[in-house]
């Protein structure tokens, strides 16, 4: 795939203390790399000011004013690191290696563009519109058109690395970490080490330079904004806030849904990167804590967590968010997976830890170990969806290319990609993204269930608290866990083969939901041993009580929810439809609620194993608490009808979910005797 920039930038306006003024440079602001102690009152920086050198300089540096690679230590100032899909950066072809594997390699036909496109007359909004209007309108009208039918003779098709020279020095950076250009992809020595180095590269570099050309603002779109304001309207306050809006939602749409964020090693480098200068085709936004105008900041981590959904507490990201975001991203190379663990944890996974010479597999399941020891928490999983993690769907984008990223490590002749001898990815009109691209190396593995190896279940991705339980040991495949659980009991499953449908509600709805567009429902149950019946809420349940026979589609899917709630439960405790009451919240009345239950199949609540909800080890989240759910499994080769204690070796657990509770413990676990026993859990 080959890509545009123009030299023609959209951007915040540096000269302005105002976030939300947005405006076109006919060349980018050199305010890019200075330094956070330049007293220069001036934006525009000089070209001969430089960036302060870091402590770590990677082996090797790009220097941009002649494109040669030169040695990091002989350069006395700062750089900056290049982040891209390298889908982008040309034609990838799969070819033969001499053992009969294949690998992907890249072509550069030179048939990327750099346009000089808009000049200044859209520069400025300071004119008097109602003058200008049909002048600017006109000019632009005439540029658009020209454009299309390929007249603007303003276009030279270069080389991937023309355009990063160009794009550098356009923002002044004088040295650039770039990977192609920095690791010998034949000294096998180099490559391990600079590819176990990533992290520190992208940490110390003064900003990472993220190649997006799906960002880009529509000439089209801009020129509504002028043709659709009043005239009596002041443009400069009413254009900028048109502008700035359509500035950030085009960058917010189009980043969250680019090549660049679904690639493996991006997520590496921009979790590791102080700062980001996302450049598009025509736009670019620089991203970071000190990136701040008139005291007002754009935080990296709110940001980049908006766009990946990322939650942050305490920590920069928690496990379990990058490890769900890592288990979705692809790679030409299946040890890519490895050494993006190592860079993404650095301080727990040592670079000791990685023997290359190890099987995949056998990594990844000693590096998720390393993991779990440091947070349990991977082990809370629920289904994986495809299709909504990555939108897998045709999509028009003026050239095809594979979800393939480039691949970093040594173990070259472990790749294996499908197709001919040579396969050419060439121009099209349409790419289409199916389920299997979209899902990652891990996945081929027999990973353990508590890894979350999306088989299985994907991982958590709301903020929780780290668990004060520590009574877990890890060895090899093994995850063995001593704590309390509620032990699901065969007596109550025949009863609990119900399916929810409308005749089975309540009949009378409570004046409370009165105006009110969705009802509670709850349900009165006892756990085994308990004499005293408590109130359960299907809280994250809302029956729609408007033009009810209407939205006949939505009733279903809701009642298909709650009956796979009550059939699970009825695992655990007896379940009767009569029990069923319209949810109305009263004062100092007792309850707990069920807030979700997050399950790795469809219907696992009618399976004749044993279910277990392991109440001793808790999550916070906000107010309420998550619990692992496991399953009893006999081993492959064991009769069916040994009989076993539940840590006989004859049997071991898997992870199958969770459960998402309020007031489990003060209320509805109460008075319960909860046996504490020894689970082991592959």
């Amino acid at each position: 795939m080959y890509i545009t920039y123009e030299t023609t930038q959209w951007t915040l306006d540096p000269t302005n203390p105002d976030l939300n003024t947005v405006k076109l440079f006919t060349s980018p602001p050199k305010s890019a790399t200075a330094d956070n102690n330049n007293k220069n009152n001036n934006n525009d920086i000089a070209k001969n000011d430089v960036v302060s050198k870091p402590k770590f300089m990677p082996t090797k540096l790009v220097r941009i004013s002649d494109m040669q690679v030169i040695l990091g230590s002989q350069v006395n100032e700062g750089y900056c690191a290049l982040s891209y899909s390298w889908n982008q950066s040309g034609d990838i072809i799969t070819m033969n290696n001499r053992n009969n594997t294949k690998k992907n390699a890249r072509v550069d036909r030179g048939k990327h563009i750099i346009a000089e496109n808009l000049t200044t007359f859209m520069t400025s909004t300071t004119h008097n519109r109602s003058t200008l209007k049909g002048r600017i309108t006109r000019k632009l009208k005439q540029y658009i058109r020209r454009d299309y039918q390929g007249k603007n003779n303003n276009k030279r098709y270069v080389t991937f690395e023309s355009i990063i020279q160009q794009i550098c020095q356009d923002f002044n950076i004088k040295y650039l970490w770039y990977d192609q250009m920095c690791i010998n992809p034949n000294n096998l020595e180099e490559k391990d080490n600079e590819t176990r180095n990533i992290y520190r590269i992208y940490n110390n570099a003064y900003y990472t330079l993220a190649l997006v050309p799906e960002f880009c603002i529509k000439k089209e779109k801009v020129l509504n904004i002028r043709d659709t304001m009043p005239i009596e309207a002041d443009d400069n306050q009413l254009l900028h806030k048109k502008m700035a809006k359509l500035f950030y939602q085009t960058a917010n749409e189009e980043i969250s849904n680019s090549q660049w964020i679904k690639q493996l090693w991006t997520l590496v480098e921009t979790i590791n990167s102080k700062k980001i200068l996302f450049i598009g085709q025509n736009a670019h936004l620089l991203i970071g804590d000190d990136v701040n105008s008139n005291n007002k900041k754009i935080h990296l981590d709110g940001y980049i967590g908006k766009l990946l959904k990322l939650s942050v507490y305490k920590e920069k990201y928690s496990i379990p968010n990058i490890l769900r975001h890592l288990n979705m991203r692809t790679t030409t190379n299946d040890y890519d997976q490895v050494y993006a663990l190592a860079n993404l944890f650095p301080k727990i996974i040592k670079k000791s830890a990685i023997d290359s010479h190890k099987p995949c597999e056998d990594l990844m399941v000693q590096l998720y170990g390393l993991l779990a020891k440091k947070d349990v928490s991977i082990m809370l999983l629920k289904d994986y969806n495809t299709t909504a993690n990555y939108k897998c769907k045709t999509k028009t984008t003026g050239s095809s290319s594979s979800l393939s990223s480039s691949s970093r490590t040594t173990n070259e002749n472990k790749t294996t990609t499908s197709g001919s001898r040579i396969t050419i990815s060439t121009s099209a009109t349409t790419t289409t993204t199916t389920e299997a691209a979209c899902r990652a190396p891990v996945q081929k593995y027999n990973m353990p269930s508590w890894c979350g190896n999306l088989s299985n279940g994907e991982h958590l991705n709301d903020t929780i608290k780290t668990t004060l339980f520590k009574n877990y040991t890890i060895i090899g495949r093994s995850l063995k866990v001593t704590c309390t659980g509620v032990i699901s009991t065969k007596k109550y499953i025949v009863q609990g083969l119900f399916t929810l449908v409308y005749n089975d509600l309540p009949p009378t709805l409570p004046e409370y939901y009165t105006n009110r567009q969705h009802a509670h429902l709850g349900i009165s149950i006892k756990l085994p041993s308990q004499d005293i019946t408590k109130n359960l809420v299907l809280k994250n349940f809302s029956l729609p009580i408007v033009d009810w026979n209407k939205s006949i589609d939505n009733k279903n899917k809701v009642f298909n929810r709650i009956t796979k709630y009550l059939r699970f439960l009825s695992n655990f405790m007896e379940i009767r439809k009569e029990n069923l009451f319209w949810y109305v919240p009263k004062a100092n009345q007792k309850y707990a609620t069920i807030n979700g239950l997050f399950l790795t199949e469809n219907d696992i609540a009618i399976a004749k194993h044993q279910h277990v909800i392991l109440t001793g080890i808790s999550f916070e989240s906000n107010d309420n608490i998550y619990y692992p759910i496991i399953r009893k499994k006999e081993r492959v080769g064991n009769s069916s009808n040994s009989s076993s204690s539940s840590n006989d070796n004859n049997y071991y657990y898997e992870v199958v979910g969770r459960i998402k509770m309020y007031n489990p413990g003060g209320y509805f676990l109460s008075g319960y005797p909860l046996p504490e026993q020894t689970y082991t859990i592959e």
